[in-house]
């Protein structure tokens, strides 16, 4: 996807998410498909709790600051590091 189109649908959903009145009624449909067992096979409604924020400056052309909302839920296992080479250079990848 072009990156014009995913910041478009982007910005749809975060509009959608800060509207109380939208996220309101998302939040209606979600519970009663819960309530009502009628959630996709396999499917799980996650409400995370959240942790902490990080604040990361990303080098490039020009510098932009992002924030990375970290969250937790007992749902989710525990991420694992391991040691990777990539290039000649090794660092720590986390799944």
């Amino acid at each position: 996807m072009k990156k014009k189109e995913f910041h478009s649908l982007l910005h749809d959903y975060m509009r959608d998410l800060n509207d109380p009145k939208t996220r309101a009624e998302q939040e209606t449909y979600i519970r009663q498909l819960e309530g009502q067992n009628q959630l996709p096979s396999g499917l799980k409604i996650l409400r995370p709790k959240p942790s902490l924020c990080v604040k990361v400056e990303v080098e490039g052309e020009k510098s932009e600051l992002v924030f990375v909302n970290i969250c937790t839920s007992k749902h989710v296992e525990e991420a694992k590091p391991q040691t990777v080479t990539r290039d000649g250079m090794m660092g720590t990848s986390w799944s």
